[in-house]
C-alpha cells in the first residue's frame, strides 16, 4: 500500500467517531510515530491506555512512552519496546536513563544500546589508561555502537585508528621525518 493511501485511511479513521482499539493498533503500526500528526497518534494512544493489558507490539509500547508524562513509566515503556525489538526505542531508553549506575550502563551496553556501548567503552578505556590494542574490550563496544551508525562510536574507532597509525609511523620513521609529515 502506498504511503498516501495509508495516510488517507488514517485521516479518514481519525475523523470517524467510532475509532476502536483494533483500528487504533493498526494506525499505530502503519504510521511513523516520530513524524506523524501528534493529534492522531495521541488519540490512538488514549485508546491504547484504556486497554493496557492488551498491548503486545513493540511499537505500541513505544507510542505509549511518547505520550506518558511520568518519567519512570515512560522509561519502562521504552525499555519494553526496545526489548521487544523496536530499534528506535534504544535511543529513547538511553535518553530517559536517569541512573548513571555502572551496573545499569553495563546491562544496557550488553543489550547493545549504542549510547550505553560508548559510555561503557569509555569506562573500560579509562581503566586501560587510554591505551588500546586490537583485543581491547572497549573497542568491541565501540564497534557495536558504530555498527548501528552511532556517531560517537564511529569517532572512538577513528581515534583508535589514528592512534595506532601515529604509533606505527613514529616507530618506522625518525623523529625528523615524523614531524615533517605531521608538523
Amino acid at each position: 500500500m502506498q504511503k498516501s493511501k495509508i495516510r488517507d485511511f488514517i485521516e479518514y479513521k481519525f475523523n470517524d467517531s467510532n475509532l476502536d482499539f483494533t483500528i487504533a493498533r493498526t494506525l499505530i503500526y502503519a504510521c511513523d510515530l516520530e513524524t506523524y500528526i501528534p493529534a492522531i497518534v495521541g488519540k490512538c494512544v488514549a485508546l491504547l491506555q484504556q486497554n493496557q493489558g492488551m498491548l503486545y507490539s513493540a511499537k505500541e509500547f513505544y507510542a505509549m512512552g511518547l505520550f506518558e508524562r511520568n518519567a519512570d513509566k515512560r522509561h519502562k515503556f521504552y525499555k519494553r519496546s526496545f526489548y521487544a525489538g523496536y530499534e528506535p526505542a534504544a535511543h529513547k531508553v538511553w535518553e530517559s536513563c536517569n541512573d548513571n549506575n555502572d551496573k545499569y550502563i553495563k546491562k544496557l551496553a550488553f543489550d547493545l544500546v549504542p549510547g550505553a556501548c560508548v559510555a561503557y567503552g569509555d569506562k573500560l578505556w579509562n581503566e586501560e589508561n587510554g591505551l588500546l590494542n586490537l583485543k581491547s574490550p572497549c573497542l568491541r563496544f565501540y564497534k557495536f555502537a558504530s555498527a548501528q551508525n552511532y556517531i560517537p562510536g564511529i569517532e572512538r574507532i577513528a581515534e583508535f585508528i589514528v592512534q595506532k597509525m601515529v604509533k606505527t609511523l613514529h616507530f618506522q620513521c625518525s623523529d625528523f621525518q615524523f614531524l615533517k609529515m605531521f608538523g
